[in-house]
């Protein structure tokens, strides 16, 4: 986001850059022609409460983090810009698989010239450049891990010195299961990249993701 306006400001833009939680008070104070947004939900939101109107702004919608394949995922991300009437507000959607483009097709009034495959725009990788590479490659890992990185909010420590015996059953069992999944999966990552350093000459590179704590020494 922060490239994007960087170049629409060469180009003569009035431009700026929000948080999701600060977008709803710029838009109380100033219509941009424009808007750019990551979370179809919270679009969806904007437009309920009053933000996205005939007076601006039109949306595009960029892909965030997955890349959704089943009915269910795609329901609970998009449900925001499937109510009557947004669309007329939806310039574009940016989709990352052809499965997203026919879902939202088939359940959605956009047409085809307002959805676009193009994968993940995200730039993690733009500081390799095509002419410079190294030799053997690197490897990029990046993850989350919210049940067992103690600056999220649902983290293992919290749910297991929280009072959860007034919780039902399936919740604690659902809750459990998460946590020793994200156990499991952070032990892969490790072995992996422990054996990527040991045995071959890549160069591995670590990133948090970007909602993580940026003094996060875990």
């Amino acid at each position: 986001m922060l490239v994007l306006a960087a170049l629409l400001r060469r180009r003569g833009h009035d431009t700026v850059v929000s948080s999701r939680p600060t977008t709803h008070f710029y838009l109380q104070f100033w219509r941009p022609h424009y808007m750019i947004h990551s979370a179809p939900n919270a679009v969806g939101a904007l437009y309920e409460k009053g933000f996205i109107t005939q007076r601006g702004p039109h949306v595009a919608i960029i892909p965030q983090e997955g890349a959704e394949k089943q009915n269910e995922s795609m329901s609970a991300f998009y449900k925001g810009i499937l109510q009557p009437g947004i669309e007329r507000y939806i310039g574009h959607v940016f989709l990352w698989n052809t499965y997203q483009h026919e879902w939202l097709r088939e359940h959605s009034s956009l047409g085809d010239e307002r959805l676009s495959v193009v994968a993940n725009v995200r730039l993690d990788l733009a500081k390799y450049g095509d002419k410079v590479r190294p030799r053997h490659g690197v490897i990029g890992f990046v993850g989350r891990f919210p049940f067992i990185n103690k600056y999220d909010g649902g983290h293992i420590m919290q749910y297991l010195l929280a009072d959860v015996s007034d919780r039902p059953a399936q919740v604690r069992r659902n809750r459990l299961l998460s946590i020793n999944t994200q156990i499991a999966s952070l032990a892969a990552y490790a072995e992996i990249i422990h054996h990527l350093m040991r045995h071959t000459d890549y160069r591995v590179s670590l990133r948090p993701h970007h909602e993580e704590a940026a003094d996060n020494e875990g």
